[in-house]
């Protein structure tokens, strides 16, 4: 994980930009990591300002996986961006989602964890051909095949259907 590694102590005031490429095998880094077949870059700015250190994390690239409608494959665009505020602590402390502490002296931190969270939070929850940026349609075949084998399953509660035979009675 020492690749993903960011200077963020003694710069000069202005942006410093580093891009990393960001694929199947960064994914197995972490532990309880799901099989995300992702291919993108993360682009992480520092910017040094003469009162304050922010960390900008910008990731973008293509999520490859099944549409939730027609399980036919689908490349869905993914692409997500934070701000992180860095600041110095006499003691360690953990981070916030706005403040990244680091230890006095320390020049470095690792971006891995923050890029990871920002690819997997933007990820959506249902994942369709109906969604922006995705050029393909769903297979009709499959959606035929869908809305022939399935039977929409109608439940009622018995109390209703003895109301309903009350008001039938007038």
């Amino acid at each position: 994980m020492s690749c993903y590694r960011v200077r963020v102590s003694g710069l000069k005031d202005g942006a410093h930009i580093n891009t990393f490429e960001i694929n199947n095998q960064f994914f197995e880094l972490f532990v309880n990591n799901e099989a995300f077949n992702f291919t993108g870059k993360a682009e992480v700015t520092v910017v040094v300002k003469s009162f304050n250190t922010e960390i900008k994390i910008k990731t973008l690239g293509i999520l490859n996986t099944k549409c939730d409608i027609c399980a036919s494959k689908i490349e869905a665009p993914i692409s997500n961006s934070h701000t992180f505020l860095i600041k110095e602590s006499p003691s360690p402390q953990p981070s916030t989602d706005e403040i990244i502490y680091i230890n006095k002296g320390q020049f470095f931190i690792n971006s891995s964890q923050y890029i990871y969270e920002s690819i997997v939070l933007s990820i959506p929850t249902n994942i369709n051909h109906n969604m922006k940026g995705i050029k393909d349609k769903c297979d009709k075949e499959m959606i035929q095949l869908i809305n022939k084998y399935s039977k929409p399953v109608i439940t009622t509660d018995p109390r209703w259907d003895k109301l309903k035979k009350i008001k039938d009675i007038k």
